[in-house]
Formats: structure tokens, C-alpha cells, sequence
């Protein structure tokens, strides 16, 4: 149980049968739970300002402000991408977690243009838009009802329903393709290319993690992005098959248990002009359990630090909800070190 206010925070713990990570881990694997460790290891450049570590190979990365259909692209035009797959993991509004979903990039020689995640390469025009019907361009059919129940998603690169979908109620046995939808589609849906695919993925809030079928080439890394290409939400680097998604941890739905396990933090020793820099001060904002009857609260926890800091506090988080780590120096301003923070969460199936 947890009584937070903005920069204190107060628990009481019952029984507790464990005081640091390792005894955790130990206390929940002998309860015959399933656990999985969330470990995010990186570095930041601590300057005067608190930064967030955030660790995207060279991009910048940013975090959703709402949940929102995503897009995936490379950087630049790959011909030895096209078609090839992308596998993402990401947490939804609330807290679920879906896991390996699996995106095409295009296929058309254009893997730069930004497709939704879920897309298949069913990709098209919308030739006519007629009540709640859209008469495609090119796709076909090869028996009734190959569509049905699934889904038009906007492509990106600014067309005008980008971010938009629609869903299919019923498609027709012609050449080229009609597909009826539940709702009637704003006119501007003519002549944009859209994604018939199977799944929505529209309640996208946190990337997790992504990987890809192939390795990624010099300058043409593969990105989850805003339908625009204009933020990035997770990067595979160039030469990389995995992904980064930054440092920030989001608690899962209310079949986990999800705690801070462990925040170590480290800095090299320096001088400037024989005098030691040993003042560091890293920031921890996260949203701990709240009791029955109590609103969720947000707290900012700030540590001042010389060149270690190993913080254990074993506190359980309330679902759905980010841990945000930031660093600075408080030195002299000339001299800024990297530091290198690893964070521990522990998730416990209920």
C-alpha cells in the first residue's frame, strides 16, 4: 500500500518477506510466480539540466501523449527491405501488453513511406468513396468475404486521412475490390493508399521493444514513428536487428505486479583544475500502488550522489503508468560526464 504526495512518499508494509531485489526475486520464484525482469541499461551526458535517459541510437526518441495508431519506415529508401518484417512489442492505454506484432514494411520500392503497424502489404488506392462503400483501385478478391471484419488504415506521408481506419463490414467478389464499412467514410478518404489489414493496432501507447527479419543498413534505419515521420518512437539502428525504446518503463495491467527492483547508477571520477567532481543528482518519477479508495498519484524522487548510486526499493507501481529517470551534474559547468544508468523492474504474474 503506498501514500504518495509530490516529493516524500510513506509505505506500510505488512510481512514483508523481502528487503532488497535479490530477495524479491528469491521471495516470488519460491511462491511458484512467473517473473520477468524489464532491464533497460544506457547512458546519458549528465549537463546542468536534468535530462531523460533515453538512449535511441542516435535519434532522438519521444513518448506518445495519448494512445494512437503508429507507423513503421525506414530512414531512407532500402530496396533490400522491401516487404521484410518488423516485429514489435507494445503496451496499450491500459496496461496490456501485446507482443510480437508483426508489421511488413513496403514492398512498392518505397520503404521510406510510413505504413501502420499490422500492415500486411495489401496496399492500395481508394479509386471512389460511395455512401458507406470504397471502390479500390487494384485489389481483388478471390472469393466473398475475404475482407470482412477487417481493417482500412490510412498509410502516412501526408494523406488526408492519415492516422485514420475504418472498419470493413463486408467485401464484395469484383475486380477491383468493394469494401462496405460499419461507418460512412469521409469523402477525403478518395484517392488516398490505405492498408487492408487484419488487426488494428490503434490503442498504441508504449513501445516495448521491436526487432527485424533482416540487419539494417548504413543511414537506413527502421523506425516506429507518428504518421508524418516527425517522432520516433523506438529505432533499429543501423547494423542492428533489435530496437531501442528508451528508458522508460510502463507498468503493466492489473494481471501483473510491477515494481522498481533496482536503479543503479554509476559516473567515472573526474577533475577539473585538481578539483574532484563528485555531485550528481539523478530523478525518479513514477506513480507507486495506490490504496483502495486512493487516487493515483504521481512523485518525483530526487537523490544527490558523488560517483555511485545503488537504490533497491522494491516498491510496487500502479498499473499503466511510466517510471521516468533523469540525471544532471551539479558541478562546474565545464565538465560533464557520461553516466550510466541501468533500471530494474520486476513484473509478477498475479
Amino acid at each position: 500500500m503506498a501514500i504518495g504526495v509530490t516529493k516524500s512518499h510513506t509505505r506500510i508494509e505488512k510481512d514483508r518477506k523481502f528487503e532488497d531485489y535479490q530477495s524479491m526475486k528469491k521471495w516470488f520464484s519460491r511462491k511458484g510466480k512467473e517473473t520477468r525482469e524489464v532491464i533497460f541499461d544506457g547512458a546519458q551526458t549528465a549537463t546542468n539540466v536534468a535530462a531523460e535517459v533515453v538512449s535511441g541510437h542516435g535519434e532522438t526518441i519521444a513518448y506518445l501523449g495519448a494512445n494512437d495508431i503508429v507507423y513503421i519506415a525506414t530512414e531512407a529508401d532500402d530496396a533490400t527491405q522491401d516487404g521484410k518484417s518488423v516485429w514489435i512489442d507494445y503496451i496499450d492505454s491500459s496496461g496490456v501488453l501485446h507482443e510480437g506484432v508483426e508489421s511488413l514494411l513496403s514492398d512498392a520500392g518505397t520503404t521510406n513511406t510510413e505504413v501502420p503497424i499490422g500492415n500486411m502489404n495489401i496496399l492500395d488506392t481508394v479509386a471512389a468513396v460511395n455512401g458507406s462503400v470504397l471502390t479500390m483501385t487494384a485489389v481483388n478478391t478471390t472469393h466473398s468475404g475475404t475482407y470482412d471484419g477487417w481493417y482500412v488504415v490510412s498509410q502516412g506521408d501526408a494523406t488526408d486521412m492519415e492516422g485514420s481506419y475504418l472498419t470493413i463490414l463486408t467485401s464484395s467478389l469484383e475486380s477491383p475490390v468493394k469494401l462496405t464499412c460499419t461507418t460512412a467514410p469521409d469523402a477525403n478518404w478518395a484517392a488516398d493508399t490505405c492498408s487492408i489489414q487484419r488487426t488494428l493496432n490503434n490503442d498504441v501507447y508504449r513501445i516495448r521493444r521491436m526487432y527485424c527479419e533482416q540487419e539494417t543498413l548504413d543511414t537506413k534505419e527502421i523506425m516506429v514513428c507518428d504518421k508524418d515521420n516527425t517522432n520516433s518512437y523506438a529505432v533499429i539502428a543501423q547494423a542492428n536487428t533489435y530496437g531501442n525504446a528508451g528508458s522508460r518503463y510502463t507498468a503493466l495491467s492489473t494481471d501483473y505486479r510491477c515494481f522498481i527492483g533496482r536503479l543503479l547508477i554509476s559516473v567515472p571520477h573526474a577533475s577539473t583544475d585538481g578539483v574532484d567532481i563528485t555531485d550528481y543528482q539523478v530523478s525518479i518519477t513514477f506513480t507507486p500502488l495506490s490504496m483502495t479508495g486512493q487516487a493515483a498519484a504521481d512523485i518525483t524522487l530526487t537523490f544527490d550522489f558523488p560517483e555511485l548510486l545503488d537504490w533497491q526499493p522494491c516498491m510496487e507501481l500502479e498499473p499503466a503508468k511510466d517510471v521516468i529517470v533523469k540525471i544532471k551534474s551539479i558541478a562546474i559547468d565545464e565538465a560533464y560526464n557520461e553516466v550510466y544508468v541501468s533500471l530494474t523492474c520486476l513484473e509478477v504474474t498475479k
